[in-house]
């Protein structure tokens, strides 16, 4: 692993939540659990929604599905399940919307490979 791989990935994970932050406080949408008037974990609420009091797209989602492009051969599939089990969590706990979910991980998952193909196109990274 390079020092270059952690400034792409660093990157990466900066602009990404540039991107959900400014979705966020453009599109406004309202977690599902007060929307819907669901339950859900108080120590949730209290490390996640009032942070930001907005639904669209799930910054968790995207920031997990960022790091899958800098992972190659089985690490990526183990991290692939982590991303995914970690968005569905976003889901089951009603923090977000299963469309937060999927907008998050495109987003993420887009800027990071945009990111390296401009920068280290070709190159793999952790294996």
């Amino acid at each position: 692993l390079h020092k270059k791989s952690i400034s792409l990935a660093a990157s990466s994970f900066a602009l990404t939540e540039i991107i959900v932050v400014l979705l966020k406080i453009i599109v406004r949408r309202t977690r599902p659990f007060e929307a819907l008037g669901l339950k859900t974990l108080s120590f949730l609420i209290n490390n996640t929604y009032t942070t930001w009091n907005l639904s669209f797209p799930s910054s968790h989602s995207a920031l997990v599905f960022a790091a899958l492009p800098f992972f190659k051969g089985k690490i990526k599939y183990y991290w692939l399940a982590f991303a995914l089990l970690v968005s569905f969590s976003r889901v089951f706990f009603s923090l977000h919307y299963l469309s937060d979910v999927i907008a998050g991980a495109i987003i993420g998952f887009a800027v990071s490979t945009i990111v390296i193909k401009i920068f280290k196109p070709g190159k793999s990274f952790i294996k």
